[in-house]
């Protein structure tokens, strides 16, 4: 009997909703798989979590500097050392939002507590970044640099200056978190001005030099009804808020 007979009886009588997240999706990852996994549910769904996918993948990276489960971008974050657990543990992180928990392990499943699934998360965290920290000192020389790169000759230092000034450095830097997120995701981010005030436009660069996607970096206030579309930004935010902040728009 494999794992996805073991926890079908258990979990589809729970299932009010997205019955196929159990019935599709976890038949066709549990049905030849044999490892460790953290599994989660509620009465609208499902979420999985294979552990010892995860850390075979991560062994063939550092026995061989690839594998083929993972894409370029996320090797690239092993090269770095910039690699973190939560990058590579999405289903974990949903899982942690779920009701009823199972931990499935030499072919048996048991059930568990979220505080077990939180133990559970720190000790594979902490495996991670020991394979992370041996596979940035094997194949650092494999990595490619990533930057966040201005272009705006002196704009992003007057709206830096602009953020401190009016107390929105917080605001400012949510979105350079989000930039940072597609630096990490294998792009060069390339800032440059824009007609707009206090606003840039930028695009992603791949070290092709191939562009993946271009907008904006819009601030929004008072001065354009939160996002409304007219002017100075001619720029439309789905839930307008006249708050100032700054809004990726692409």
């Amino acid at each position: 009997m494999n794992y996805f007979e073991i926890i079908k009886p258990i979990v589809l009588p729970n299932l009010k909703h997205y019955q196929n997240d159990l019935l599709v999706h976890d038949y066709n990852r549990l049905k030849e798989y044999s490892g460790r996994f953290l599994y989660g549910y509620r009465d609208s769904g499902t979420d999985l979590f294979l552990i010892d996918h995860l850390f075979i993948n991560l062994k063939d990276v550092l026995e061989n500097g690839k594998s083929a489960c993972f894409s370029e971008n996320y090797l690239n974050l092993l090269y770095s050392g910039e690699a973190t657990f939560e990058h590579f543990d999405a289903g974990l992180e949903s899982i942690l939002r779920d009701s009823r928990f199972l931990c499935g392990a030499h072919g048996k499943i048991t059930e568990i507590t979220l505080n077990q699934v939180v133990l559970i998360q720190a000790r594979l965290s902490r495996l991670f970044n020991n394979y992370r920290n041996k596979i940035r000192d094997k194949y650092n020389h494999l990595y490619k640099q990533y930057n966040i790169i201005d272009k705006t000759e002196g704009h992003l230092d007057n709206i830096k200056e602009f953020a401190k000034k009016n107390n929105l450095t917080k605001e400012l830097q949510h979105v350079f978190d989000h930039l940072e997120r597609f630096r990490h995701a294998g792009n060069n981010v390339l800032l440059y001005t824009d007609f707009a005030p206090y606003s840039m436009s930028f695009c992603l660069k791949s070290h092709q030099d191939k562009v993946s996607l271009n907008g904006g970096i819009i601030f929004h206030g008072l001065h354009d009804n939160g996002g409304d579309g007219s002017y100075p930004t001619l720029s439309v935010c789905l839930n307008p808020d006249t708050n100032p902040h700054w809004s990726i728009h692409t």
